[in-house]
């Protein structure tokens, strides 16, 4: 197991989904290409056209070279692992632009794990992260037919801008208090 030195060990962190299931949510390391290519293996096609915006049968070495690594301040990735089992369900990840004061977000879910309030989960600690790394603004693009990405936007207070974006797209933005980092 590779951590860097800036390995942000305080955003560790144990919860349990409202199904039962106990859940390690940790930030991304270096070394956990095998657990995105897992992942990607378990999104049905639908999905991952959701996701990456495109039908995609792999994910490149390139692909996974650059979601697995970030620098943990303008780039974060948060994992949500069963941990004894090494099973990764889903991942959200932060990338801060150029000012540093807004982030692109996106979040991916295993297809099997779907409705078990990991989405939810995922994004309530997405917010945390945001306003603990002091961004101003979330926004992140979504295609169109994805209701359920839209639903919990929507639940979280993000703004739907149906003209912002493409003819398949449309952008959601939201945004961050400082308050709003809690207890992390």
């Amino acid at each position: 197991m590779t951590q860097a030195a800036d390995y942000p060990a305080g955003l560790e962190e144990q919860v349990v989904l409202p199904d039962g299931t106990a859940v390690l949510l940790r930030p991304i390391r270096e070394d956990d290409g095998p657990l995105l290519r897992d992942l990607f293996a378990n999104m049905t096609p639908e999905d991952r056209r959701r996701r990456f915006f495109a039908p995609m049968r792999a994910l490149s070495e390139t692909t996974v070279w650059r979601l697995s690594h970030v620098d943990y301040r303008h780039d974060i990735a948060l994992l949500a692992l069963i941990e004894a089992a090494g099973t990764l369900l889903g991942v959200v990840r932060l990338a801060s632009e150029g000012d540093n004061a807004r982030a692109e977000f996106a979040i991916a879910l295993r297809s099997d794990f779907k409705g078990h309030g990991l989405g939810w989960v995922l994004m309530e600690r997405m917010i945390r992260i945001a306003a603990w790394l002091g961004l101003a603004e979330l926004h992140g693009y979504v295609l169109r037919d994805n209701e359920p990405m839209l639903r919990i936007a929507r639940e979280f207070g993000f703004a739907i801008d149906p003209d912002g974006g493409d003819a398949e797209t449309v952008t959601v933005r939201r945004p961050i208090r400082p308050d709003e980092a809690g207890a992390l």
